[in-house]
């Protein structure tokens, strides 16, 4: 368990995102990543916009601290 999660609090989130499913789709030919999650689940499919937004802040913060990379985040049909 990583330090400061709680939990009972993992266990409800798992409750409903386990019904997510993600592909990663890698190109090297393009040098892209592509990340698609979906699910037939309502609730589910209500977490995937913070989901992708975490991802993409984490991964964000990860390229710069250790890579030294810049860059931005372009949101797209975000609601």
């Amino acid at each position: 368990m990583m330090p400061g999660i709680d939990p009972q609090k993992l266990a409800q989130v798992q409750q409903v995102s386990q019904y997510i499913n993600a592909e990663i789709v890698i190109n090297y030919n393009d040098s892209t990543v592509t990340i698609k999650m979906a699910s037939d689940n309502l609730q589910a499919v209500q977490m995937i916009p913070g989901l992708l937004s975490q991802f993409a802040g984490g991964l964000a913060v990860q390229l710069q601290s250790f890579f030294a990379i810049k860059g931005e985040i372009i949101e797209v049909g975000k609601k």
